[in-house]
């Protein structure tokens, strides 16, 4: 039935090419679009943008374009042509994945290919050997939001002394302990455990660790708007540990303007980068990544 609606749009809208057309409604949008109305946007980008490098500048600039502009509304449905959609830049990216099948190198398969994991390494490809050498070669990496394992498979490739991952989900969790078996990441810490004002992480390294001193270099986190709530609950651990951090900012409006501040409140000089890390998808995965200073 689908092939057959097909067919007849394709023939009613003389789409030659419909597989060139992109079926989308974002659930993430709405923030966005409504975000005009409730507060000062200029203002809010000037700080957001302040001692940023021009290619972050860039990718905000893209982001809000397109989530505000040109992306409907979670309960919308919208074809739009993927040249619309997405940069050459980005549409060079797919071409090269889907040509050099890119997603069969990774044992994790889905419906979709994963970049932010399997092509940027969640953030790490956008740090140089001293950043990697310094703060995750060695060192403990705390994966929040850790899903089913695929973002530690990829973090044990850089030989981390000990990966923590968090996951709040039962049946994520499951398949997160299933496949640290599977692959035998025997460095993986796993946690099911949501992050709240109780399960704070500083509270979770404080019941793992009590006085000790290992080092956090790294902290990913990607839990689905929650990561404001996770920052705050996380201060001590910054402060005492300074690590770099990878942090997803593209579910609301908040946390779009709000991590980059609550950083830089902290007074840690840290350099802050904002980058995309979804090849295929027009607004997804965006991440603050900060990088303590002379690192």
């Amino acid at each position: 039935m689908k092939k057959i609606i097909k067919k007849i749009i394709k023939k009613f809208l003389g789409l030659n090419k419909f597989d060139d057309y992109v079926d989308i409604g974002y659930y993430w949008s709405d923030s966005f679009k409504d975000s005009i109305f409730k507060c000062d946007i200029n203002q809010n980008l000037k700080r957001l943008k302040a001692n940023l490098p021009e290619d972050s500048k860039k990718v905000i600039d893209l982001v809000l374009e397109r989530l505000i502009f040109l992306i409907p509304r979670k309960n919308q449905k919208i074809l739009i042509h993927k040249n619309t959609l997405f940069s050459e830049y980005e549409l060079s990216l797919q071409e090269k994945i889907l040509r050099e099948k890119t997603y069969e190198k990774y044992p994790f398969k889905y419906h979709y290919f994963t970049s932010e994991t399997y092509f940027f390494h969640n953030g790490i490809k956008f740090l140089n050997k001293n950043n990697i050498d310094n703060f995750i070669t060695n060192n403990v990496i705390l994966d929040v939001g850790a899903y089913n394992g695929d973002s530690a498979y990829i973090f044990s490739l850089y030989n981390p002394k000990q990966i923590i991952s968090i996951e709040a989900d039962k049946n994520n969790f499951l398949a997160l302990s299933e496949n640290i078996k599977k692959f035998n990441l025997k460095n993986v810490l796993p946690l099911n455990k949501m992050i709240d004002s109780i399960n704070s992480i500083d509270n979770i390294i404080k019941d793992l660790w009590g006085g000790g001193s290992q080092k956090i270099g790294f902290i990913k986190m990607d839990i689905e708007g929650s990561e404001m709530m996770a920052l705050n609950g996380a201060t001590n651990t910054i402060i005492n540990h300074k690590p770099i951090l990878a942090i997803s900012i593209y579910h609301n409006v908040e946390q779009f303007f709000g991590a980059k501040i609550f950083l830089e409140n902290l007074n840690l000089g840290y350099n802050f980068r904002i980058i995309k890390l979804s090849i295929f998808h027009p607004s997804d995965e965006i991440y603050l990544l900060a990088i303590p200073n002379g690192d």
